[in-house]
């Protein structure tokens, strides 16, 4: 993907040192424009290794309207580890008088969730490095860590409960599937709840394929409900359009994270592309991005810099076996076939 790879360039040249959120700086270019035509390939990046089956768990996710990341852990999918609401925090005391009580809790709650299942070694490193700083399973701070920064066992002991509190709130899949629908946490049920924005286009394709008018949007437009989202969407809306008879799709994004996040965002819209032109009939047709707070975060640089100097491979194909409706498909039904890779490279993720 050469546009993918002139975007890094095009950032590494002409972007500007912003501040963000995250508290890490970001070399930032305002706004560009992604396009694939899907007969070339399925635009998964070749110039480092990706993780394909966590794209593909994710969309089912999202396809479902689920909010619960146990799900995707239990796929052994890790993407959303580090998120959740800030009402799932409210429960735990960060304050020097409340951390201690707070360590008890998270480190029941630990024993508990994981019981049964794999503790990923991302996870059992946000529990050492609590446990370091209390003693008797939380009862007191460790005596090496009174006269220190309380701000660094504040911080860590909120990492690990954002970690094992499970409720993202009503992110991407909850507005494509019950639009407008009150939340009341993962587990309620939400059958026809709201506006089923993604069956819409779906019925539209099938009865009315020249509508220009097949939207689905997840930015919520109250404020006070997109606060209660883990994270607020980034690609926040997707059009489809037929032209003749092929099947069209662009999505747009607000905030673009070019090493880490846009790999995924570029692979997951065009397995939504496929599954969409399974189910009404269409062939794929062409793949558009359109990014705005486009960025390389500086501890990224290094990796950018590797990534360009390798020479892009042939792009793979993907198969989906046994399909009856998008909304019915796993991801375990669609296979990647002859993808070929540069080795994977780390980039530590901005929170």
């Amino acid at each position: 993907m050469r546009q993918y790879i002139d975007i890094i360039k095009k950032i590494l040249s002409d972007g500007i040192r912003k501040e963000n959120r995250t508290g890490t700086d970001a070399i930032t270019i305002g706004g560009c424009c992604l396009e694939h035509d899907m007969s070339e390939g399925f635009p998964l990046l070749t110039t480092k290794k990706m993780y394909f089956r966590g794209t593909a768990s994710e969309l089912e996710f999202f396809i479902k309207g689920m909010t619960t990341k146990r799900w995707l852990q239990d796929q052994d999918n890790h993407i959303w580890d580090d998120w959740c609401t800030s009402k799932a925090l409210e429960k735990y005391d960060f304050s020097e008088t409340g951390i201690c009580e707070t360590a008890k809790k998270l480190f029941a709650k630990f024993d508990t969730q994981y019981a049964d299942r794999k503790v990923i070694p991302r996870l059992q490193s946000k529990l050492d490095a609590v446990k370091e700083q209390f003693e008797e399973k939380g009862g007191t701070l460790h005596p090496k860590y009174e006269q220190s920064s309380f701000g660094d066992v504040r911080e860590k002991t909120r990492k690990l409960a954002q970690h094992l509190e499970e409720d993202l709130g009503p992110i991407y899949g909850f507005q494509w599937r019950h639009g407008d629908a009150e939340y009341n946490g993962y587990d309620h049920d939400y059958t026809n709840k709201g506006v089923d924005q993604l069956e819409n286009i779906v019925q539209m394709l099938k009865k009315n394929p020249q509508d220009r008018r097949m939207i689905v949007d997840a930015w919520v437009k109250d404020p006070k409900v997109r606060d209660t989202m883990a994270l607020p969407p980034c690609h926040y809306s997707f059009q489809v359009t037929t032209v003749g008879d092929k099947l069209d799709l662009a999505w747009n994004q607000r905030s673009v994270d070019v090493l880490l996040g846009l790999p995924f965002n570029i692979a997951s819209y065009a397995l939504l592309l496929h599954l969409l032109a399974k189910e009404s009939g269409f062939k794929e047709g062409k793949l558009t991005g359109f990014l705005m707070d486009t960025h390389i975060y500086v501890n990224h640089i290094d990796g950018a810099k590797e990534q360009i100097g390798r020479t892009p491979k042939r792009l793979p194909t993907i198969e989906t076996t046994d399909f009856k409706s998008i909304f019915d498909w796993s991801y375990k039904q669609t296979k990647l076939v002859g993808y070929e890779s540069h080795p994977k490279i780390e980039f530590e993720i901005a929170i």
